[in-house]
């Protein structure tokens, strides 16, 4: 098995098991995951890869009270803990500055951006789910906080590129979590270096903290330049 992202061998399994909320909501038993870490670029990951099915059950009620009361069922003092990342993380002005150190974008794309309470530039943004007809380029495709919970990050990329206008710019945001094994939602753990290669060519990386956890910003291009 080769890693997804940069496709070395260099890779090893490790111990690791689905959340029970996951596995209530898949079907797939807790056993049957464990953890796959690339020793060439840091990415780390889960070996069960959800499908669009497996994903519409996970998120087909995302942030809504039915999810938020079966969620700690399954795992109690969850809210506790993690609730106030699904708060409005009032982090738009960050990004639009990051953004505007390279362009100051004409039109905006925001692919999974919900509601739109998180969307930088939502007086020119456009705002689709996932699997959403898509139409037109855009000067900046946003991705904020979607890489971390999707089967392949770069089907998205491409995506992404591929309704991109000229000298256009893909903003992505993603979490620096900690090296866990017991695999929720997020499918997958980004590294630095993962991102570069996923994203090449990147034209910016930053850290930073968006006030609830600490996140991983970038900025890059179309393939052709």
């Amino acid at each position: 098995m080769n890693c997804i992202i940069c496709e070395s061998n260099e890779v090893t399994h490790q111990v690791g098991e689905l959340a029970l909320f996951i596995v209530h909501r898949i079907g797939v038993p807790a056993s049957e995951g464990f953890t796959i870490q690339c020793h060439q670029c840091g990415f780390r990951y889960s070996n069960v890869r959800f499908t669009d099915a497996q994903s519409q059950a996970i998120y087909g009620d995302y942030r809504t009270d039915r999810y938020f009361e079966e969620r700690e069922l399954f795992e109690p003092g969850f809210m506790a803990e993690y609730g106030h990342h699904f708060k409005p993380r009032n982090g738009t002005d960050k990004v639009e500055a990051f953004v505007r150190s390279h362009k100051e974008p004409a039109s905006v794309l925001d692919i999974g951006g919900g509601n739109g309470e998180n969307t930088p530039f939502r007086d020119r943004a456009t705002i689709v789910d996932i699997g959403d007809t898509i139409e037109g380029r855009y000067d900046l495709v946003v991705m904020s906080h979607l890489l971390e919970h999707v089967a392949s990050p770069r089907r998205f990329v491409d995506l992404a590129r591929k309704h991109l206008a000229a000298d256009g710019l893909i903003y992505t945001e993603t979490p620096i979590d900690p090296p866990h094994n017991v695999w929720h939602e997020h499918c997958q753990v980004f590294s630095e270096k993962s991102l570069r290669v996923l994203l090449d060519p990147m034209i910016d990386y930053r850290e930073d903290n968006n006030g609830i956890c600490g996140i991983r910003m970038t900025l890059s291009t179309s393939l052709t330049k």
